[in-house]
């Protein structure tokens, strides 16, 4: 800006009425187009998991020599901004997870914590639920009711309906969500049952003929549109006579009238599936929307598909059917999930009995899944044509997801979501918004859907109404997280399995399966039950190793039943978790996490059930980390600086005593220690994990801090040479040390060789000192350009904190790609010394270039007169 600054004033000079004139009418226009809001185009599918792209397919190892899936279209918007290759549902269920994107609150703060809450049922619909929901504003509410968009939704919706309207439910948030094929013109339906839409639009053209329901030999009823299809191999009513019933109680049990049960090849022409019928009524809609230049909109196409049932047209599955010998099966098809969680006798029997374990038949249903996926690219890719010929490219933010993924046969023939594994919770997210994102932009960090919400805000310049439990993504596009307060490195996903019925009543019992599970850039991954008591099997693993999941480190078959370094990351990522259900308790008391009131009375709240729960072995000393890795530092304007967390604890009864933690090695790290008390009294929430506040540093070295003193132990300036962290500090059982270690670069460029080495010397016989190594990353993440591939094997011993996370996709030629740290500055962001002019430009709506373009176009034309 500099340099423009110094021509404009040497034109000034030689022509200064005109030029101030000319320089009032740029600054203007660039002022009006910093405050356009931009349109949103939300684009998301239900069950298409992460790996179901090209882009990614061709960057995975298991699918080298196979037939990857055709999608053109978003590998081309995955390189046109912002590409997050390690992104996670919140909750692998369709309701709730839609829920949470567009609300951007917690699966606890949503009351929506089962498909049944999503539909509003009144026989669950008690008071708890019903107050969560009321509480909540959605996307649309926002962008509406506080920003002037108009909102337009097309495709299935799956979230409680008040979100149609405004907060105070007297006018419409969602103008439009149905159109009339009669009259040719949109609607509105006070229904969110895109099966009832699309039943509606094929009745118009079965009134004109040009459909019918005459059904072949063996072809069966589609239970979502009542016309027919050809069973595959894996519908429950392959080789049955011509339209059994699906609902005949003497024929099928509840897994075989599941929806995931039906999937085949579908009897209507292209023009008549459901996921055409979507993205015509949403390109008419962007039609519409388009010829008002000046009204910002928000246009979602929530595509149902792959989603079962799964019926693909022949136009999209023949190519896939022609080389289904050559589709990839997951390497855990005949892996029977004993020794997690997720062993279900009843449903492992069903699919057994089933074929879903027969190499051959999941090729044949995972043609139809990519089949399904490729039809909604080629529609991807001419909304985003529509968006060019309308000259809206550059005034509108596109993004594009799924709610969850899909099983496809994996752990054991397992279908559908509603599991914690890669395939089910991993999920495609992509971000183009032209001169304020940059092309070519992926980031490893992992992320959820929680986000997204918060993104959306930002980027439209809303974030002031944003009480979502989200953070704006913003922080990893534009490079600016560092782990400011916490290692936000870190996610969380949940599910509470149980089905209320009723006032404190429920089908299902707490533990029945895995209700929390964390993903750590390191690779690690936790999976636990909410109940402290259960016996049943939590799960460990280190997917960047095990991409399959294969090994259970804290199984009951696990060959690391004695291994500290292992049960130290189990501790460690517990720990991130009950943190985490800290800080999402909420601000009020309302203890969404706190209070046993979100699981219908059972229990003692999640944060104290988790705390307590002890499915591993008890050490007297654990540690979270041998070697803590940093991940790349951030640019504050005037050094690079990063944060990561080191933790220490004990889950044995007594004390111990750490008598000592010295660091030594180079200049650039301080630290900060925060003694972590277990205090079972808290009068507000029995139980819960009470971090102190931070006090001065403290002053006499040799003092003791006793299990429930309130005081952090030390906070030191720059560091020295030889640093003492920590001098005589006591532990009870549950406590632990978390020490916030922090960097700050004494150069203008990223730290290289910077090691420290910390001695933590504790008063346990059996290891009396413990060395952690902190030093910086060197390494690419596995799989991505310029790295080493990344295993497909179990691992063969116990890893270590792994800098990369599980194989990701190439990223942009033109750009570098890099581990992104993770968490926002708490100022403003501040420009690298080697912005780029579309960063700096991008705070006005611009890209750089059309900046430049257009004042350079204008003060030539003064230079002239």
């Amino acid at each position: 800006m500099g340099p423009r600054r110094s021509c404009a004033s040497l034109l000034l000079a030689r022509h200064n009425v005109l030029f101030g004139a000319v320089l009032a009418v740029v600054l203007a226009l660039s002022s009006a187009q910093g405050a356009t809001k931009p349109n949103v185009l939300f684009i998301m599918t239900d069950q298409q998991r992460f790996d179901a792209m090209t882009r990614a397919q061709e960057f995975l190892e298991a699918y080298e020599g196979k037939v990857h899936v055709r999608t053109p279209n978003l590998d081309r918007l995955s390189r046109q901004g912002a590409y997050f290759v390690n992104a996670y549902t919140q909750c692998p269920v369709c309701g709730p997870a839609r829920t949470i994107l567009r609300t951007g609150c917690t699966l606890e703060r949503t009351g929506v914590q089962t498909n049944a809450l999503a539909d509003e049922e009144p026989v669950v619909m008690t008071d708890v639920f019903k107050d969560k929901q009321r509480a909540l504003d959605s996307l649309d509410q926002v962008l509406v009711e506080d920003h002037g968009y108009v909102s337009e939704y097309y495709g299935k919706w799956h979230i409680p309906q008040r979100f149609f309207y405004t907060r105070d439910g007297s006018e419409q948030t969602i103008h439009f969500n149905n159109f009339n094929y009669r009259t040719n013109q949109p609607t509105f339906a006070n229904s969110g049952g895109w099966g009832n839409k699309l039943k509606g639009f094929l009745r118009v053209f079965e009134d004109a003929g040009q459909v019918n329901k005459t059904f072949g030999d063996g072809q069966q009823e589609d239970t979502y549109t009542r016309f027919p299809y050809t069973p595959i191999s894996l519908d429950s009513r392959f080789g049955m006579a011509t339209r059994t019933d699906l609902y005949d109680r003497n024929r099928f049990d509840d897994f075989g009238q599941s929806q995931n049960s039906v999937k085949g090849l579908y009897s209507l022409p292209a023009q008549f599936s459901s996921s055409y019928f979507n993205h015509d009524v949403a390109m008419k809609s962007l039609d519409r929307l388009a010829m008002d230049k000046t009204q910002p909109w928000i246009l979602t196409v929530s595509y149902h598909h792959p989603h079962p049932p799964m019926m693909a047209i022949d136009k999209y599955l023949d190519y896939y059917k022609r080389n289904s010998n050559q589709i990839y099966v997951p390497s855990t098809l005949q892996d029977r999930p004993d020794d997690s969680g997720y062993y279900r006798t009843a449903e492992i029997n069903y699919l057994t009995e089933q074929g879903y374990i027969d190499e051959t038949n999941v090729q044949e249903w995972t043609a139809v899944y990519y089949a399904l996926v490729e039809e909604i690219d080629d529609y991807i890719g001419e909304m985003l044509d529509r968006l060019d010929q309308h000259g809206l490219t550059n005034d509108t933010l596109v993004l594009f997801t799924s709610d969850h993924g899909e099983m496809l046969g994996a752990h054991h023939g397992l279908r559908g979501k509603a599991k914690f594994f890669e395939e089910a919770t991993r999920v495609p997210l992509m971000f183009k918004f032209p001169g304020r994102i940059p092309d070519g932009k992926v980031v490893f960090e992992p992320v959820t859907l929680l986000d997204v919400f918060s993104t959306i805000l930002d980027y439209a310049g809303a974030g002031a109404s944003d009480d979502s439990d989200g953070t704006s993504l913003r922080r990893f596009i534009e490079d600016d997280a560092y782990n400011a307060e916490f290692d936000e490195s870190f996610v969380v996903f949940e599910w509470d399995y149980r089905q209320p019925t009723g006032a404190n009543s429920l089908e299902r019992d707490l533990d029945s399966e895995p209700a929390f599970a964390a993903r750590h850039r390191s690779g690690w991954k936790l999976m636990m039950h909410k109940q402290s008591d259960s016996d049943k099997i939590d799960m460990l693993y280190h997917v960047p190793t095990d991409p399959g999941e294969h090994t259970n480190f804290v199984g009951r078959r696990s060959a690391f039943t004695t291994n500290t370094t292992v049960f130290g990351k189990a501790e460690h990522m517990r720990i991130l978790l009950v943190e985490w259900m800290i800080r999402m308790d909420g601000e009020n008391n309302e203890q969404y996490y706190s209070s046993p009131q979100s699981n219908a009375g059972q229990g003692r709240g999640d944060i104290v059930e988790i705390s307590l729960r002890q499915p591993w072995e008890r050490l007297p000393i654990w540690v979270s980390d041998a070697d803590l890795l940093f991940a790349e530092a951030s640019w504050n304007g005037t050094h690079y600086v990063r944060n990561e967390y080191l933790y220490i604890g004990t889950r044995t009864p007594g004390t111990l005593t750490i008598d000592s933690i010295v660091s030594t090695g180079s200049s650039g790290f301080s630290f900060e220690t925060e003694l972590v008390v277990y205090n079972a009294n808290r009068p507000t929430s029995t139980g819960v994990l009470q971090s102190t506040p931070t006090p001065a540093p403290t002053t006499d070295p040799n003092q003791v801090l006793e299990p429930g003193s309130n005081a952090t132990i030390e906070s030191l300036e720059r560091a020295a040479v030889e640093i003492p962290v920590v001098t005589g500090v006591q532990l009870g059982q549950f406590d632990y040390l978390r020490i916030k270690v922090m960097y700050v670069s004494e150069s203008e460029s990223q730290p290289q060789d910077v090691t420290q080495t910390l001695e933590i010397q504790h008063d346990d016989p059996t290891t009396s000192t413990i060395f952690v190594d902190i030093e910086f990353e060197a390494e690419l993440p596995c799989g991505t350009e310029g790295a080493d591939a990344c295993p497909t094997e179990s691992p063969s011993q116990v890893p270590s904190s792994a800098p990369s996370p599980f194989p990701t996709a190439q990223a942009s030629p033109t750009a570098q790609p890099t581990l992104s740290p993770s968490m926002a500055p708490t100022a403003e962001p501040t420009a690298t010394p080697t912005s780029s002019p579309t960063a700096s430009a991008g705070t006005l709506g611009w890209s750089g270039v059309d900046l430049v373009l257009s004042l350079v176009a204008m003060l030539g034309f003064v230079a002239l007169l």
